[in-house]
């Protein structure tokens, strides 16, 4: 099987979440909790973005999130601070 392109941030965030999942360390996916309500318990998110993207850039998010059974939020989420602690080792 041939394996599909991913940008760079979903392609990050995709071996991470592929990882916990195997090694059970997950927040529980879309199956344990209702869609659009973050743990509090574990941080307190207070901000909320709203931001454009593409049609094939959602439609990718979409896909991914559907194969890893990752809430979209929780995927950006690690996609930015993925990309963020990378900024931060080259500068």
């Amino acid at each position: 099987m041939q394996e599909r392109y991913l940008p760079p941030l979903l392609a990050l965030a995709d071996s991470i979440i592929s990882h916990e999942l195997r090694s059970g360390k997950s927040e529980e996916g879309r199956h344990g909790m209702a869609m659009g309500r973050p743990l509090k318990e574990k941080v307190k998110l207070t901000h909320d973005l709203k931001f454009r993207v593409d049609d094939d850039t959602f439609r990718e998010l979409l896909l991914f999130c559907d194969r890893t059974q990752a809430e979209r939020a929780e995927v950006i989420r690690k996609a930015l601070r993925l990309y963020l602690s990378g900024q931060n080792k080259r500068s």
